[in-house]
């Protein structure tokens, strides 16, 4: 049995590990208490998470947020924004920025998966998506990047 008074991210990851976003939800929970990040920056990256927008507002709003705090997860928004708008090149660029800075290994592995289903280099595309499936912190995205790794590795086959 869990103990009593637990946060509920914590009894999440305890009950259901990797649930949705409980890690990035920690990860993000635990900037605001340290005074890293604002309660409106908070809220525009839980709002962008978690409601459905229009490809140009999520853009909007990512950068907005981008320009108070650099995180790799508004750059996972910026790109996944800039994919729906048919911007691939933009797209890859935005992941790549949130690689570079992404601290919290659930976000991480959604950018490594994104990544590595846009890029057309083999080499390249089976490094990310393997590193995405090894980090294992967003279960879903590590198991969709397994899932491209298994069809690219038929493809070159």
């Amino acid at each position: 049995t869990l103990p009593t008074g637990n946060p509920p991210v914590i009894e999440t990851e305890a009950l259901a590990p990797g649930w949705y976003h409980c890690r990035a939800d920690r990860w993000l929970a635990e900037q605001l208490n340290a005074g890293t990040i604002d309660h409106a920056l908070f809220e525009r990256i839980r709002g962008l998470v978690d409601r459905p927008t229009s490809a140009e507002e999520a853009l909007r709003e990512a950068r907005i947020g981008l320009s108070q705090k650099p995180l790799g997860v508004l750059h996972l928004v910026a790109g996944d924004a800039l994919g729906r708008l048919g911007r691939a090149g933009e797209a890859e660029a935005e992941y790549r920025r949130g690689l570079a800075i992404a601290e919290e290994p659930d976000v991480r592995t959604r950018l490594l998966a994104a990544l590595g289903a846009r890029v057309t280099e083999p080499g390249e595309k089976k490094r990310l998506l393997g590193e995405a499936c090894a980090l294992q912190g967003n279960l879903v995205a590590a198991a969709m990047a397994a899932v491209v790794l298994k069809a690219v590795a038929a493809e070159l086959n």
